[in-house]
């Protein structure tokens, strides 16, 4: 599974009133059903503690387009998850972005919300890992540990990352304050914060 072509969105789109990432992803199995996924998810439960019942009360909630069954299908939903859990380990309160509107994407296309971009993107890369060990140990359950060691150690990195990255919990409460009222919000440099659109 890999990342192709990335999109930006700081401020409200078609996909999300959010800041969103688009990605494009190659190599994801379409063929996968539900079922199989919530299989995944168990086996990232250890990493992922809450991914499992997220990703199960959202499917619940959304009952997939024929569009989307046709682009990225489940997976490309639970990768969704993946990102915004990997996320929220290192303090943001992000959710699923399906259940905010409807929106047209193209074949192979996930829609990811981020509160820190560089954290965001860390994020997809590593969601991108994580899914693909999973879906090896499903095939080949007796295959070596050693790949899984090295995913675990890359989580210790990204958690680490993370927390470096993101604004202080007072600057993260505003902002979240702000977005809550419809006020744009876009992050300058460093702590900098711009409320509204700057202009007067």
């Amino acid at each position: 599974m890999e990342i192709k072509e990335t999109s930006t969105y700081l401020g409200p789109s078609v996909y999300s009133p959010y800041p969103v990432l688009r990605l494009a992803l190659a190599g994801l199995p379409r063929r996968l059903k539900p079922r199989e996924i919530s299989g995944l998810a168990n086996r990232l439960a250890a990493l992922l503690p809450e991914l499992e019942a997220c990703w199960t009360s959202c499917t619940a909630q959304h009952a997939p387009t024929d569009e989307e069954t046709a682009a990225s299908g489940p997976i490309g939903h639970f990768f969704e998850h993946v990102c915004i859990e990997l996320q929220n380990l290192v303090g943001t309160e992000l959710r699923c972005v399906r259940n905010a509107g409807s929106f047209r994407k193209s074949a192979m296309d996930v829609i990811v919300p981020f509160e820190e971009k560089s954290v965001g993107m860390a994020a997809a890369r590593l969601a991108s890992d994580l899914v693909a060990t999973a879906i090896s140990e499903r095939d080949a359950p007796d295959a070596s540990s050693e790949e899984r060691e090295q995913v675990e150690r890359r989580l210790e990195e990204f958690v680490k990352f993370g927390v470096e990255r993101l604004l202080p919990v007072q600057d993260r409460a505003l902002i979240r304050t702000a977005r809550a009222l419809d006020v744009p919000v876009t992050r300058l440099a460093g702590r900098t914060i711009q409320l509204g659109h700057g202009c007067f």
